[in-house]
């Protein structure tokens, strides 16, 4: 018997459109327990891309899905109240309506931190001090999405109603966002202790004042 997650490859579509638009994305509702998709993890990462670029390596292909025709109203729906309810989102009013639109299963915090970069003039965590969330000007892969998209593996509609195999693909998209966010938090301890470190040898060189 096959996985979910092997059985869902049966679902891709078989004419695959290498990239697609991020205006022509959102996110999958039932993802993370029905939240979605978490605002603050998505402006950490438009924080990374803005400061050290975007990263296909640690990317890669996002999975999307093809929201079915007969859920689309619904989905719109929800999406545009969650992006109203919560201010750091993405605006919604930017998004497509106009099928074929596309449901994150994996990179949702990825997508929507590029999405906040196309709206230009978005700051993190919207404080108006805030780091201006722009591309790099040698960020190449961050301006090829903001053209013409992320590079994509997608599946068709028919992956929305077998709910094990689209939750395992989400599933494992957590686990990776996760370990990410660990890693992001390692890294700024590190870089903390670095700088408490280089101030005790500053303090320590003789004539400085403690």
């Amino acid at each position: 018997m096959l996985s979910e997650a092997n059985r869902s490859e049966k679902y891709l579509v078989p004419n695959q459109p290498g990239r697609v638009l991020v205006g022509k994305i959102g996110w999958q509702v039932r993802n993370r327990g029905g939240q979605g998709i978490l605002p603050l993890h998505t402006h950490d990462i438009a924080k990374n891309i803005a400061t050290i670029g975007t990263s296909k390596r640690r990317y890669g292909k996002v999975r999307l899905v093809v929201v079915p025709q007969k859920r689309l109203k619904k989905w719109l729906t929800i999406n545009a109240n969650k992006s109203r309810l919560n201010p750091l989102l993405p605006e919604f009013k930017a998004i497509s309506h106009t099928a074929p639109v596309y449901a994150t299963l994996t990179g949702t915090h990825f997508i929507s931190a590029c999405q906040l970069i196309l709206e230009g003039g978005r700051r993190y965590k919207d404080d108006k001090e805030g780091l201006r969330l722009t591309l790099m000007d040698n960020d190449e892969e961050g301006k090829m999405i903001q053209e013409v998209g992320v590079d994509a593996v997608v599946y068709g509609p028919e992956l929305w109603d077998d709910r094990p195999a689209l939750l395992q693909l989400m599933r494992e998209d957590n686990l990776e966002a996760e370990v990410m966010r660990i890693e992001r938090v390692r890294d700024n301890i590190r870089r903390s202790r670095s700088r408490r470190s280089r101030l005790r040898q500053i303090s320590n060189v003789p004539g400085n004042v403690p």
